[in-house]
């Protein structure tokens, strides 16, 4: 995991692939139970990711699980979507 985390911050499309593959249920369900309009959170979890890769770069690993950055991400989306 670390390796791909790693791999996607230097900019390797295909490990942010592989991390969108594993955590994109887990966000969608994150933003699905706080929006739950469907295409609402379609948009919102495609948001999510589209800044997570944008932010990548300046990704610091902290010793908290990469799911816990992208719900940080998804929980401020969120809050922009409500506003």
């Amino acid at each position: 995991m670390l390796e791909l985390v790693r791999k996607a911050k230097d900019g390797d499309q295909d490990a942010f692939g592989e991390l969108y593959a594993l955590y994109f249920t887990p966000v969608y369900r994150y933003v699905y139970v706080r929006v739950g309009v469907k295409h609402d959170v379609d948009d919102i979890a495609q948001t999510v990711f589209l800044k997570a890769w944008q932010a990548m770069a300046r990704y610091e690993n902290q010793g908290r699980p990469f799911l816990a950055w992208l719900f940080t991400i998804a929980r401020n989306t969120v809050f922009d979507y409500r506003k």
